[in-house]
């Protein structure tokens, strides 16, 4: 099945840092254009440091990103609203991204994408999030927390555990992205995730895909910045979430 066959009437989020980010914006450029992002070096929305690396380069770099998300062809009707702002500051109100994006075709397909920004070093409380997942009513959640390995995520990780567990609204994911974060190689990547209980069922191997792409292609060619993944990583992940939500369809059809 394609992608927007798989996606139709569902609500997909993610949560979590730049890594997921442009995983969203991977997801939604390909809904809309049915290509992977290329790799240009200037004003790439896979990564946003080809746009400079000002506080006001970050704004062109909204603007561009939710402006290629708007669908030419007639029978398609596409949009992206960015709440999204960036200061030199730690400053959650002034650090701010949510991205809403939706597909709407004349056969009657309806796809909508969230991006809900989530770092613990902007000392954002995971409740406010979590209340913005609500509001939003999505059908599947996809949640990572990055490479930042830190305190600040060890302490906060017991009460988003709970929240996302302990609710039945919709279904949760973990994006795993490291082998600190999820494959357990160290004691700070245990004790992080020891309170979520996962099952296997529940992580997307990202890191997987990555060590499998690692093993053909010169590293180089998978990132920006040895952080950032290309478009065409990005896709990679993307069709292991399809296939997630594709399997889930089928069992429970």
């Amino acid at each position: 099945m394609s992608f927007k066959e798989t996606l139709n009437t569902t609500h997909v989020v993610f949560v979590g840092d730049s890594v997921s980010r442009y995983q969203y914006l991977a997801l939604a450029y390909y809904l809309v254009h049915e290509r992977v992002l290329n790799r240009s070096l200037v004003d790439n929305i896979s990564f946003e440091k080809t746009f400079g690396s000002h506080t006001t380069d970050w704004q062109r770099f909204f603007y561009f990103s939710s402006s290629v998300l708007t669908s030419s062809l007639p029978s398609l009707t596409t949009s992206e609203v960015c709440f999204c702002t960036r200061s030199q500051t730690n400053d959650p109100v002034r650090n701010r991204e949510q991205r809403h994006f939706q597909l709407h075709s004349r056969c009657g397909t309806r796809i909508s994408i969230s991006f809900i920004q989530y770092v613990t070093e902007l000392h954002l409380p995971f409740a406010s999030a979590f209340s913005m997942l609500h509001n939003l009513r999505p059908s599947h959640v996809f949640v990572n927390f990055g490479l930042w390995v830190d305190g600040d995520r060890e302490k906060a990780m017991p009460e988003i555990c709970s929240l996302l567990t302990d609710q039945h609204a919709f279904q949760v994911f973990w994006q795993d992205t490291t082998p600190r974060l999820l494959k357990g190689k160290s004691k700070m990547g245990s004790r992080l995730v020891a309170p979520c209980k996962l099952s296997h069922n529940q992580i997307v191997p990202r890191f997987d895909i990555v060590v499998n792409l690692t093993g053909t292609l010169k590293q180089r060619m998978l990132y920006w910045d040895k952080v950032h993944f290309h478009g065409y990583v990005s896709h990679a992940f993307n069709e292991a979430l399809l296939a997630i939500i594709l399997k889930q369809q089928v069992v429970s059809s």
